[in-house]
């Protein structure tokens, strides 16, 4: 990402530290701290063999890996 903001103004910086700490989903390729404390609770409330957990960004990306997921156990 490339952007005229200030040209590195500790405001800004900052700013942008501070976000950047915080965030919970960047998208469905990359794992934050939030993320991966979240797939944890969630298999915690499960029962036993339903361990895994898949966190997906879009409608689209969601079907397409339902769709590989049937084709897998099928």
């Amino acid at each position: 990402m490339s952007c005229l903001i200030g040209h590195g103004h500790p405001e800004i910086v900052e700013t942008i530290k501070n976000h950047a700490e915080h965030l919970d989903h960047l998208f469905s390729g990359m794992l934050s701290p939030p993320v991966l404390s979240l797939a944890k609770r969630l298999n915690s409330a499960l029962p036993a063999g339903l361990d895994r957990a898949m966190f997906l960004s879009t409608g689209g990306e969601s079907n397409e890996a339902a769709i590989k997921m049937a084709k897998v156990y099928t």
